[in-house]
């Protein structure tokens, strides 16, 4: 059978006698020597029959006839226009009690939802869903700053869609939670995951969150993740850094894991701060901190080393390319993407009248790509990144470690200890 090299497949030094592929599409991680190598580009009859069928095994080698474009753009395509649940990122308001200077929603008006538009985002929600599932994530602002809306929205969609058909889940600074808050979330709200964003340790949580009115809030909030977790709801710990503040998440690191590495339902993840700066000002990632947080994360027992070094990222780009998924702003008005919402050029509708802007909602439901993004060998992994970042509402679009790809994977080599030709 006539074969060729996967167009997803990324080469890259392993060492002076070895060359690493890896395919974004079936994430197969091989090594070969340089002479096979050599064959695999040139004249793959050359390679012995083993290592031929294993190459095709893993989709490294694959038959001409294969359209792997078509299969990729299935999966993206499925992603915006057949996704089978649909996503409400709801702002119960635009305040927040802490300042964070990174916030991409600083100098937003503040606002906060009316009793009569929760009923009116319900009634909307029901109408819109259809015979899908859908997944509510209270958002701000910080959400916890107007629990009434919540309670409204919420009993109205448990009410005519039953639990089976509506997730709910919550991004908060986590600084408002209680003992009362975490019965709401169980008997009434029904949120089974909580994400809460930490920046450091001590001091630099302080200095960075810049709480309004809120005495030791570090204290405050090791506390309140302890009182969710003890409460059996999951926990996502976001971890956010920079290059003025890594050193300071890796102490954070050594005091999450003294207090709650027992408890099996925690996540803790680091993600570097994203900006809405132009791209020649924005702040980016540099390999040698990502690498200082997945090594801390792997010290610390929140991140086993092959998943700290993977580049598997996702089949589908995010919610707000979904056809069927809103942000939903304390006014009613629709958006696609929570980075949007500053833009009043970027509002698609709101909940009396629906989508109105066509135009705006097909920019982000689209399903081409970019010129650059369809000879990629990373496609699979990202589907095109950020569309909040193709729109220029963010200065990246990639996925975060496309610059250094062939680094991580010589570490995940290390782990896998890799024998000639072989091992996922």
């Amino acid at each position: 059978m006539n074969l060729k090299p996967s167009i997803y497949n990324y080469y890259f030094d392993i060492d002076d006698n070895e060359i690493g592929i890896f395919n974004s599409l079936s994430k197969a991680l091989v090594a070969l020597e340089r002479n096979e190598y050599s064959s695999l580009l040139h004249d793959i009859s050359a390679l012995p029959a083993d290592i031929i069928a294993k190459l095709e095994k893993s989709n490294i080698l694959v038959p001409p006839t294969v359209n792997e474009h078509e299969s990729v753009n299935i999966l993206r395509t499925n992603g915006i226009l057949n996704a089978s649940e649909s996503v409400y990122r709801i702002f119960s308001t635009t305040d927040c009690n802490a300042r964070c200077f990174y916030c991409y929603e600083k100098d937003i008006v503040h606002s906060y939802m009316s009793n009569t538009t929760a009923d009116d985002i319900a009634q909307f929600i029901i109408k819109h869903v259809g015979n899908r599932s859908c997944l509510i994530q209270w958002f701000g602002g910080e959400p916890l700053m107007n629990t009434e809306a919540i309670d409204i929205i919420t009993s109205k969609l448990r009410a005519a869609l039953g639990d089976r058909r509506v997730r709910f889940m919550m991004i908060t600074n986590g600084s408002l939670v209680s003992e009362e808050i975490i019965r709401k979330m169980i008997d009434s709200w029904k949120i089974s995951r909580v994400q809460i964003s930490l920046d450091g340790a001590h001091e630099e949580y302080v200095h960075r969150k810049n709480y309004v009115s809120i005495e030791d809030p570090f204290t405050v909030i090791l506390e309140n993740i302890r009182l969710l977790l003890e409460k059996k709801i999951f926990v996502s710990l976001r971890i956010n850094y920079d290059m003025k503040n890594y050193k300071s998440i890796i102490e954070l690191l050594d005091i999450l894991a003294q207090n709650f590495k027992h408890f099996q339902n925690l996540h803790v993840y680091a993600y570097h701060i994203f900006t809405t700066e132009p791209t020649e000002t924005a702040d980016p990632l540099f390999k040698e901190e990502w690498f200082a947080m997945q090594r801390a994360l792997i010290e610390s027992g929140f991140l086993r080393p092959l998943d700290a070094y993977s580049l598997s990222i996702r089949k589908k780009q995010c919610f707000a390319c979904s056809s069927n998924s809103f942000v939903i702003m304390p006014d009613g008005s629709l958006y696609k993407c929570a980075l949007a919402t500053k833009d009043t050029a970027a509002c698609i509708g709101n909940i009396k009248t629906g989508i109105t802007n066509y135009p705006v909602f097909e920019r982000w439901c689209n399903t081409s790509l970019r010129e650059e993004c369809t000879e990629c060998p990373f496609l699979p992994l990202c589907q095109g990144g950020c569309r909040a970042g193709d729109l220029g509402y963010i200065s990246e679009h990639c996925f975060a470690q496309k610059e250094f790809a062939a680094d991580v994977l010589r570490e995940r080599i290390k782990y896998l200890n890799i024998q000639k030709g072989w091992k996922r």
